[in-house]
């Protein structure tokens, strides 16, 4: 395994950072009135973390239809880590699913939380789908509409928490067209949380929708830290800690409800990571934080959440790792569910092919570049998400068939803080030509290619979060030492 491999997200913290969350855990026990034995009954994965076993290398697409991977009469795929990890078809498991035939999610089974209506919450999972196939302009529509029921009828507005998660996505991801749209996510998230906040902390709400309140409040304030995170550090764990709370109370009044467990999932495995005196900090609270009972939150909440699904997929694919066995398959098994589920949207093309790239070289040979050129001709190009994707996809094309003529449809983009990423397949192809012809340069020297895609990464706008992300992957893919990893 890489050295680089053992680099979680913790070690990206600042030690400052790390000790404000400290304080703050002492300061910020669970909130009041819950039971920590019901966070810490939920089971934990029994599958063995130790296995090495080879990861399966069905790695291709057989069509660029959703409905061509499932089973006669089911127009769906679903995840679930079951045995093996296999791609899961049992209904009664099933996450909610991208439809073919339409923007929406379809509901899992779970009853609503007290407070949502069923025309609420089929325009909430409408609005989920839309915004991750990257219809912006649709998702605004749907949101509008959900807004102006919300008005209405007078319920708490879902909506308030949908839009913060959205456009924050959207502002984390890069997923605009200039600083002049971004601007406008950033003022929008600003009024729609102050605005929502004061909606759902007023002390007149019923006891009935105090999960709601909460679970709309929390999840807001989850949010919020991740953007803070960047800039203000202490104002960024205050609100995570308090997100915390609010969501870990939600799950104690509405245990039938499996999207609080998105929030509590995400902070579980960056928590249970971090250095010891912050665990030791959490274990004065009452929690038993571990990574895998975060990784079953995380699981439970993309199996059966239903406005938390899809995130938590991709929070998964970020925790999970690519080298064991049984996780890599698991890893892979989302990968392909999100790029059936969203056949228009390219994102999902690039994040599996970069994961084999970076991680499963031996994997290349097994994918299938024709199919994937044939589906190209059916995706979205209508904004510059979609756009940008879609030429990321191109030159990974380029780079696993060695044939630059390769070229997708659609008119190239500005890369903007992706323009690292030619860089580093160019980096990738020198050295494995070099490797070829057995003058390969010593593991951990950098050539001019390798530290220009990495300075490139280093300078660019991406969040730092994200920036880390991918000079992890660009770190294994090269087999370059990480600089915080042992000599």
């Amino acid at each position: 395994m890489p050295p680089s491999a053992r680099i979680d997200l913790f070690s990206y913290l600042a030690p400052g950072c790390l000790t404000v969350i400290y304080f703050l855990i002492i300061a910020a026990p669970p909130a009041a009135g819950i039971s920590t034995d019901t966070i810490n009954a939920i089971p934990i994965s029994t599958t063995d973390s130790g296995s090495t076993s080879s990861r399966s290398a069905t790695t291709s697409i057989n069509d660029c239809n959703p409905a061509a991977a499932a089973p006669a009469g089911n127009g769906d795929t679903t995840y679930a880590p079951s045995a093996g990890n296999k791609v899961a078809t049992d209904r009664t498991l099933s996450g909610p699913v991208f439809s073919v035939t339409g923007d929406s999610l379809a509901a899992p089974p779970e009853s609503l939380i007290t407070g949502i209506t069923p025309e609420q919450d089929l325009l909430a999972r409408r609005y989920v789908g839309q915004v991750y196939a990257f219809h912006w302009s649709e998702a605004e529509r749907t949101l509008k509409k959900l807004q102006r029921i919300e008005r209405r009828n007078k319920l708490l507005p879902l909506s308030g928490l949908l839009a913060v998660s959205s456009h924050t996505i959207r502002v984390l991801g890069g997923e605009y067209t200039d600083d002049d749209e971004q601007k406008i996510l950033l003022d929008e998230i600003n009024e729609i949380r102050r605005k929502t906040l004061r909606h759902v902390e007023t002390s007149g709400i019923p006891d009935s929708l105090v999960p709601l309140a909460l679970f709309i409040s929390g999840g807001i304030k989850g949010l919020i830290a991740t953007l803070k995170i960047e800039t203000t550090i202490v104002q960024a764990a205050i609100e995570g800690f308090d997100a915390l709370g609010k969501l870990e109370r939600v799950i104690e009044l509405a245990p039938e409800s499996s999207d609080p467990y998105l929030g509590t999932g995400i902070f579980y495995c960056l928590l249970a990571r971090s250095p010891g005196i912050v665990k030791a900090a959490l274990n004065l609270t009452g929690r038993q934080v571990s990574f895998e009972k975060g990784l079953d939150f995380l699981r439970r909440s993309a199996q059966r959440g239903r406005y938390t699904s899809e995130t938590a997929k991709l929070y998964l694919v970020r925790f999970l790792s690519p080298y064991w066995g049984h996780l890599a398959d698991e890893k892979s098994s989302l990968f392909h569910e999100l790029e059936h589920r969203y056949p228009g949207n390219p994102y999902y093309t690039f994040l599996r092919l970069d994961e084999i790239i970076c991680f499963h070289p031996n994997e290349l040979p097994t994918v299938d570049t024709s199919r994937i050129v044939q589906c190209s001709k059916t995706w979205d190009r209508s904004n510059y998400s979609l756009r940008r994707h879609a030429q990321l996809v191109t030159l990974q094309l380029q780079f696993i068939t060695g044939d630059s003529t390769i070229l997708l449809p659609g008119i190239p983009v500005d890369l903007r803080e992706f323009k690292f990423y030619p860089l580093f397949l160019n980096a990738l192809a020198d050295r494995c030509s070099a490797g070829s012809s057995g003058n390969s340069s010593t593991s951990g020297n950098f050539t001019k290619s390798e530290s220009a895609a990495l300075r490139t990464l280093g300078l660019s706008e991406m969040s730092t979060t994200r920036r880390n992300y991918y000079e992890w992957h660009i770190r294994d893919a090269l087999k370059l030492r990480h600089p915080s990893s042992p000599p």
